[in-house]
């Protein structure tokens, strides 16, 4: 180069264009990378969360990992078979047991099994929750007891904690030993799943599976198609226990009909028609009767007078019904909304007089027929 020359100098960027450069997509094969150049020191803290993102978390509704426990853990995974230890680590796969037929669904489940007196454990990881009382969680299992020796109790637990981790809050459910078949894990009552609102201290809630024995002996018990889940308590959600079982009938109604004989009613009331065996599934719960009937009287222009009797109980309301003719036969309907005192059978029964002069007559061409409904 001479003196004088002209010269361009040119800068390499810090980041280098690949396809500009003429480097083709996937031309960096992993062959490029020396082993070891990806290490655990170069992941941030927590960027890779606890739970392994296995097949079992898919099921984005359950906060019980691998809650059929069908999911076989991963080759990098080893889970800690039953009776291998006293705590679970991983409520994904650990005390995962191939039962068999004798699964409830599928053929694997959780066996937690004890030979000395002590606890078995296994949890989920604790979830945030949100404590303004709008949160509820339910946790529902099958379980059933294999062998019972060292007198165990086998416990379900939803359990509430604060920020450090202190428990805030618990509902639980006892087991009973009785349970050797494949039974729902339920709450105290026997009702439903067991359930509760995160408390106002709470920020963390965990599900839990305990086997606990006093003494020595063969204890074990199995659980199955495990399901812990969120509900929201609000004007826009309808969670599991916004219908109570109570509002659910067994016995939605009862109704009766048929067709009258001769009878003829002055002024004393009467029984018309009977309802018996009503099904009153809680206290409180209204019920709706309804009675439709004809018949004559023998006297124009007198009244007659029609009231409901709920265990011998007369209700309030009276109707009266005037006829314009005599010996004319006429039908009608009437209504009463009624509040059983208990829960339990109830007899209805409608009940007629002629309160003035003549009397109040059916006969073969007259009908009846009377219905209860539980609103």
């Amino acid at each position: 180069m001479q003196a004088n020359d002209v010269r361009t100098i040119a800068k390499v960027p810090s980041i280098v264009d690949g396809v500009g450069v003429g480097i083709k997509d996937r031309q960096v094969a992993t062959a490029a990378l020396a082993t070891g150049a990806v290490v655990a020191d170069k992941v941030a803290a927590a960027e890779i969360i606890a739970d392994r993102l296995s097949a079992g978390i898919s099921n984005f509704s359950n906060l019980w990992p691998n809650g059929t426990s069908e999911i076989n853990p991963p080759s990098s995974i080893t889970s800690i078979a039953p009776g291998g230890a006293d705590t679970a680590t991983n409520a994904e796969f650990d005390f995962r047991y191939n039962a068999g037929a004798g699964a409830y669904a599928g053929v694997y489940v959780r066996r937690l099994m004890r030979s000395t007196a002590g606890t078995t454990t296994i949890k989920t990881r604790p979830f945030p929750v949100v404590s303004d009382g709008s949160e509820l969680y339910f946790f529902a299992s099958r379980h059933k007891y294999i062998a019972t020796g060292g007198t165990p109790t086998a416990k379900a637990t939803v359990r509430y904690l604060d920020a450090s981790f202190a428990q805030v809050g618990v509902t639980s459910a006892t087991i009973p030993t009785g349970d050797t078949s494949w039974q729902p894990t339920v709450n105290a009552a026997g009702t439903q799943d067991l359930n509760g609102t995160a408390p106002a201290a709470a920020v963390y809630v965990e599900f839990e599976l305990t086997l606990a024995t006093a003494a020595s002996g063969a204890a074990e018990i199995l659980f199955d198609v495990l399901h812990a889940r969120r509900g929201i308590l609000g004007y826009q959600d309808l969670v599991e226990s916004s219908v109570p079982h109570a509002k659910l009938s067994v016995t939605p109604q009862q109704f009766t009909s048929g067709q009258f004989g001769s009878q003829s009613i002055g002024n004393t009331y009467t029984d018309l028609i009977t309802l018996s065996a009503i099904i009153a599934t809680s206290t409180g719960r209204p019920v709706l009767v309804t009675a439709d009937f004809s018949g004559f009287h023998d006297t124009a222009g007198n009244p007659v007078d029609i009231r409901l009797v709920e265990n011998g109980t007369a209700v309030s309301t009276v109707y009266r019904f005037y006829f314009n003719n005599a010996n004319v036969h006429a039908g009608w309907s009437f209504s009463w909304i009624v509040t059983p005192a208990a829960s339990g059978g109830t007899t209805y029964k409608v009940q007629v007089r002629s309160p003035t002069a003549g009397n109040f007559k059916t006969d073969a061409n007259d009908y009846y027929a009377m219905t209860a409904v539980e609103l």
